[in-house]
This record gives C-alpha cells, structure tokens and sequence, in this order.
C-alpha cells in the first residue's frame, strides 16, 4: 500500500478540489 493512497484517500473525504483534481 502506497503511503499516497492514505492521503489522497483522507483528501478526498475532507473533498477537497485540488487533490480531486490532481490525484483523480
């Protein structure tokens, strides 16, 4: 498990719009 994954799964529950769009 890349330690990427926590984070960006972490960001995208606060939603927040930079990560969604960066990450996804």
């Amino acid at each position: 498990m890349n330690p990427l994954d926590g984070v960006v799964e972490i960001r995208r529950r606060q939603h927040v719009p930079d990560l969604d769009n960066g990450y996804v």
